[in-house]
């Protein structure tokens, strides 16, 4: 699976980026907002683990972009320390389809992206 992370922490990306690649995952890391949407391979993606807090285009933003104006139907979770529920209705709302809330715990991430999979496959079939 390709998997795109939005994370402007260098040492927090490294280490999802480690825990999906040792998973068997091919992984593209994206500190800002704007890379990330310009990558040409954007629509080869399988998953997109954004955060919410990140310079520039926050991870909101490129999560209504997805849905609103690139119609990219991959799944999207959010993995941020925004905490308020009305941060998770939000997202969730715009699109999003699972919300973690840092620090992120490596079995529960490799657990969630593989149950948002599922659904996606479940609903392809």
């Amino acid at each position: 699976m390709f998997i795109a992370i939005l994370e402007d922490d260098p040492e927090v990306g490294a280490v999802m980026e480690k825990w999906l690649q040792d998973a068997g995952h091919n992984v593209a890391v994206f500190a800002t907002g704007a890379p990330l949407l310009a990558y040409k391979s954007l629509r080869e993606i399988d998953i997109f683990l954004l955060d919410w807090v990140v310079p520039g285009m926050t991870g909101f933003d490129v999560l209504k972009l997805f849905k609103t104006q690139l119609h990219i139907v991959a799944p999207v979770l959010f993995l941020t320390i925004r905490d308020a529920e009305i941060d998770v209705v939000s997202a969730l709302d715009a699109g999003a389809d699972d919300y973690l809330v840092k620090p992120i715990r490596h079995q529960e991430l490799l657990a969630r992206i593989n149950a948002v999979t599922r659904r996606v496959q479940d609903a392809s079939i």
